[in-house]
């Protein structure tokens, strides 16, 4: 069991952070090994006679339940779907691990033991979930996605069982190579043997951390091909990223509020999950409040959210906010600075054509992508 890739998303809680702060997450790793367990939802899906699935999710949000419950859905042999939560409940059985993961302990790299404590501890709870799942018998295991330290957990416990596993990819990776970033977990971490990606650009790149995994390109089934969609010249869309990038997504708001003063044409802004919205304060008259379909905008101006490149490869105009951040990779003429930049580019565009079709970051899609998932799960025969 190689513990670093469990607990790395735990290392960034305590990156360039004070000693009480790092004593609370101690007492917070105790609360949830004492206080918290892994409530299940099960579903049994009698199929085709064949080998037997198990399609794993603890991570949740709306999208991310519809793109897991479409790519299962593809799979027609038997198939058990479990999705678990966490909920309050004593449980101690964490106790019957101590001594047996004490070697594991031992593992763990850090010059501080309180440090070393923490991710004990937050190792120690994820373990609550093989209780959970040994019941179950299967013969190929699925996990949503195996950056997230239960899935990673489950994969190489079922690894070193022989059970072939395979992960999904829920977002677009972005390479952050030479920085401290949380989100490069999800490529340089990858344990299961089978990642099926979105697209070439992400298989590449998991591909030169993880030699030894096969990367199949299936694309994203979420995306559909958008018909008869015409751009509407009284908006526009501005996308944030998460809040880790809030300069960014600032400044970005400053050319958004340029372009509708200068060209009189209003504008949205579509939110991620995790933003809060009260740090996006914009006196414009020509924000509009009522959310819109993105698709009909005469245009979208994003940073580095995977839904600009969602909109690109189904043919919008799409505009990059160029930054020092590390990004998926988009047609240099998108990438813009300023309001100047933007309408330059909306004048050159007004006769090209935006060809559709897959790109680097996003192959199939729709129907087409269903049936690459599909084909693979048959082919595990």
């Amino acid at each position: 069991m190689e513990i670093e890739k469990i607990i790395a998303l735990h290392r960034f809680a305590l990156h360039k952070r004070k000693l009480p702060y790092r004593i609370l997450l101690i007492g917070h790793a105790l609360f949830l090994l004492f206080f918290k367990r892994y409530k299940s939802k099960h579903v049994i899906i009698n199929g085709k006679e064949g080998p037997k699935f198990l399609f794993f999710k603890a991570l949740h949000r709306f999208d991310y339940d519809a793109l897991f419950s479409k790519i299962s859905s593809c799979c027609e042999f038997e198939k058990q779907i479990l999705e678990v939560n966490l909920s309050f409940g004593v449980d101690f059985s964490f106790f019957n691990q101590i001594l047996s993961k004490i070697s594991q302990y031992n593992e763990i790299e850090s010059d501080s033991n309180v440090d070393k404590v923490y991710l004990f501890l937050s190792y120690l709870f994820y373990t609550k979930i093989i209780k959970s799942i040994q019941k179950f018998e299967f013969d190929i295991l699925v996990v949503f996605a195996d950056m997230q330290p239960v899935d990673n957990l489950l994969v190489q416990f079922y690894k070193n069982k022989n059970i072939p596993t395979v992960t999904l990819q829920h977002g677009l990776f972005v390479d952050y190579e030479g920085t401290f970033n949380i989100s490069s977990v999800s490529y340089k971490n990858v344990v299961s043997d089978h990642f099926l990606s979105w697209g070439e650009g992400n298989k590449h790149l998991i591909n030169r951390h993880n030699p030894d995994c096969n990367i199949l390109v299936c694309g994203n089934p979420m995306i559909q091909n958008v018909q008869n969609k015409f751009k509407n010249e009284n908006f526009f869309t501005v996308v944030l990223d998460w809040d880790v990038f809030e300069e960014e997504n600032i400044k970005m708001l400053d050319v958004a509020k340029s372009v509708a003063e200068e060209m009189e044409i209003n504008f949205q802004i579509r939110y991620h999950p995790s933003n809060n919205p009260n740090k996006y304060y914009v006196n414009s008259n020509y924000l509009i409040e009522n959310k819109l379909d993105y698709m009909d905008s005469r245009f979208i101006l994003g940073h580095t959210s995977s839904l600009i490149h969602v909109a690109f490869r189904l043919g919008k105009t799409v505009f990059k906010f160029k930054s020092n951040i590390a990004s998926s990779p988009i047609d240099e003429s998108c990438v813009i600075e300023s309001s100047h930049d933007i309408k330059i580019l909306l004048n050159k565009q007004q006769t090209k054509y935006i060809q559709i079709g897959e790109t680097i970051n996003i192959g199939p899609i729709g129907t087409k992508s269903l049936n690459q998932y599909k084909l693979f799960f048959e082919g595990l025969l």
